[in-house]
């Protein structure tokens, strides 16, 4: 059940005015919370931070969380600085998720980060659909972290998306040729763990639906170390990753398989002045 009537109708209009690209579905499940749970329920935090700014972004979050998905995400990087990164040229080009098409462009960023990454959705609906809305993309500053024998992926929203939050999230990345794996790491997993106070990391859980389908949301606010400690710890834990999630595996896509080169120009040309503009 969610909010009806002139109530529900304001705060709708109210969500989608700040957030035109929050889903009908993602907007149902914000409502149904409101009534059940209550904002001052929903805003209360359950860690103490010494940053008056981590609190700020966590209140200001935590409405918007289960509209990212089920995602992990962080206050913090996985980098103290650009010292703990690394480049890998053979990631820059064009990938596609073969049963979603879901495509995902890395090209090689300038002075605001080593990667600028793009995840699109196809205008019409394949399989299961991406991660976003059809006809959708999303846009990313990316670093990659050597973490042991493992690469880590640290993406952060650019000030470009129509629904920007400036939270990291983090993909272990399985690489196999010309295939690729953004592995994900598992929010009902990391929650479990941090309620039976097993991880060395902090951050705030926000309950999910099992009724509605909807897994619980986890907002880490743990020190760069101490998320390399934690990634580290449980990079061979295949319980601590989504492993079956055909939206964020990718196959590379040749360049005889992408679009002519009239178009390719133009869209780098545009992707430039976006990138531009959110410096």
């Amino acid at each position: 059940m969610v909010l009806e009537g002139p109530l529900g109708t304001l705060l709708a209009v109210a969500i989608w005015t700040v957030c035109p690209c929050v889903t009908p579905e993602s907007l149902g499940y914000l409502l149904h919370r409101l009534l059940h749970a209550g904002v001052k329920t929903a805003m209360r935090t359950r860690f103490s931070v010494g940053a008056k700014h981590i609190w700020v972004v966590l209140v200001a979050m935590t409405l918007l969380v289960p509209l990212q998905g089920c995602l992990v995400t962080s206050v913090f990087p996985l980098f103290d600085d650009a010292n703990q990164t690394v480049f890998d040229p053979s990631l820059v080009g064009a990938w596609r998720s073969e049963e979603n098409g879901c495509t995902l462009e890395i090209r090689k960023a300038n002075r605001i980060a080593s990667y600028y990454v793009e995840y699109s959705a196809p205008a019409e609906k394949q399989g299961d659909g991406c991660w976003i809305d059809n006809g959708k993309s999303v846009k990313f500053w990316g670093e990659l972290v050597q973490i042991g024998t493992h690469r880590f992926a640290d993406l952060e929203p650019t000030a470009e998306n129509e629904c920007s939050w400036d939270l990291h999230s983090f993909y272990k990345l399985d690489r196999d040729g010309d295939s690729l794996a953004a592995l994900p790491f598992d929010s009902d997993w990391v929650a479990r763990k941090l309620r039976e106070k097993k991880l060395q990391v902090e951050g705030r859980i926000d309950s999910g639906s099992g009724a509605f389908g909807f897994p619980d949301t986890v907002i880490l606010a743990s020190k760069p170390k101490k998320l390399r400690d934690f990634a580290r710890t449980y990079a061979d834990d295949p319980a601590a990753f989504v492993k079956d999630l055909p939206q964020f595996h990718f196959v590379r896509v040749r360049k005889s398989q992408q679009s002519p080169t009239g178009d390719s120009k133009e869209k780098r040309l545009e992707d430039k002045n976006a990138e531009s503009k959110s410096r």
